[in-house]
């Protein structure tokens, strides 16, 4: 509302007239930021509050000081960014232009980010996204598949009731159940971020492992098998969640060394469905995977 008033506001004068405290603000902030809401005039910023997580300052220092009394403990680059000055919520906040106000060029072009995106366009992907109603998309939708730009169906099993897509997507998809009725595979199973647009989990109604908060952070990551949400890893690794009961665990798990091949130097695996790494029956598994005692935790790095 303060933004909508007044424009471009810093940080610091967000806190003052809102009296919300600095970390309230910076969330408040970041999730405007994500659902395509409020946009900074510094691009550094976003760039730095990508790679520490968008945590809050405060809460990433009282993180560190919780774990181990030092700041070189934050998350890597997160405690650099403090050290050099940077900060993730520099510059002015301002609103940016809700998706009613876009002429047709412009919401032509949205829709060709969203088609780049997830292949196929649906109601609940709109939702995903939280930048545009798909009442306002639809008739756009229409008239490519009138125009021969796009084919209307239902590709996907729950998701409906009208699917878009190009004509090249839909072959695609075609080729892909060909193939797997063939070779007679199983599930096919992926690890993907929970930032990442592939995850429709949520909107698709797929149950998670028991105690996943699927919200969608940097640091968390997805094992989707056979349209399930078979593993939910949070915090890079620190907690990981799964039915350690289930006889294909140790095989869901076989996925984390996935993460060392996408630039993250180490795992430190501290609870398995919510039991003490080192108590969990499924600790052979991750010894097998090359993971090791390191205090309380069992971890890996990427050179070992």
């Amino acid at each position: 509302a303060e933004l909508a008033r007044a424009g471009a506001r810093f940080l610091s004068d967000l806190v003052a007239v809102t009296g919300l405290e600095t970390a309230e603000a910076q969330r408040a902030l970041w999730e405007l930021c994500w659902a395509g809401r409020a946009r900074t005039d510094r691009w550094d910023a976003l760039r730095v509050g990508l790679r520490a997580g968008f945590e809050p300052t405060a809460a990433r220092i009282e993180h560190a000081l919780a774990r181990g009394g030092r700041l070189a403990r934050l998350p890597r680059l997160g405690a650099g960014a403090l050290a050099s000055g940077q900060s993730a919520w520099g510059g002015r906040w301002s609103l940016a232009a809700p998706p009613s106000a876009l002429d047709e060029a412009a919401l032509r072009a949205l829709a060709e980010l969203l088609l780049q995106r997830h292949a196929v366009l649906a109601r609940e992907l709109c939702g995903v996204e939280e930048t545009l109603s798909w009442g306002a998309l639809y008739p756009l939708l229409r008239q490519l598949e009138l125009a021969g730009e796009l084919r209307r169906g239902l590709f996907v099993a729950g998701l409906g009731p009208a699917l878009f897509a190009p004509a090249e997507t839909v072959d695609e998809l075609r080729e892909l159940e060909r193939r797997a009725l063939v070779r007679g595979d199983g599930p096919p199973s992926a690890l993907i971020s929970a930032c990442d647009p592939a995850l429709v989990a949520s909107p698709l109604g797929l149950a998670f492992p028991a105690g996943a908060a699927a919200a969608r952070r940097p640091s968390s990551y997805a094992l989707v098998e056979g349209g399930r949400v078979v593993l939910w890893i949070e915090s890079a690794g620190r907690a990981l969640r799964l039915d350690a009961a289930d006889p294909r665990a140790p095989g869901w798990l076989a996925a984390l060394p996935t993460l060392l091949a996408r630039g993250r130097r180490g795992i430190r695996v501290e609870t398995i469905a919510d039991v003490p790494a080192l108590s969990s029956p499924l600790r052979p598994a991750l010894e097998a995977l090359g993971f090791r005692r390191e205090g309380d935790a069992l971890e890996r790095r990427r050179w070992s």
